[in-house]
């Protein structure tokens, strides 16, 4: 994480929520995030929830194909799902699978047409079938 990371996390953290249902989310992901790594650090992948600019630089790693399911294990706060979303990625060919439940609930309320799992990665060819 660069100090750049760091310095757009506080400001996400500590700024005033505007009108945007944008500002919001982030605020109400991030503290659900922290909860969740609190409550049970063993079970949380990631000290920090991505970045925006992060997750725009793995969404562009990912190469697309007609027929390819993409399976983002641990989607957290839905960070890297929207820029995966917003690289084109259909919803047809993306697959969440995410352990937490309030994180789980999160991601399905925020992107009502991606298939999220609230499950366990190790059971990943369950869920594929």
């Amino acid at each position: 994480m660069t100090k750049e990371d760091i310095q757009e996390l506080n400001s996400i953290s500590v700024a005033p929520l505007e009108d945007s249902p944008t500002e919001e989310r982030i605020s109400k992901g991030m503290g659900l995030f922290f909860k969740a790594a609190l409550s049970n650090p063993r079970a949380v992948g990631a000290c920090f929830p991505s970045s925006q600019r992060v997750s725009r630089v793995i969404a562009q790693q990912v190469k697309q194909e007609a027929d390819q399911l993409v399976v983002e294990v641990g989607a957290g706060t839905g960070v890297v799902t929207q820029a995966l979303v917003e690289s084109g990625l259909t919803k047809e060919n993306l697959l969440i699978i995410e352990r937490d439940p309030k994180l789980a609930n999160y991601l399905r309320k925020h992107f009502p047409q991606l298939r999220v799992i609230q499950g366990d990665a190790a059971e990943l060819s369950r869920y594929v079938e």
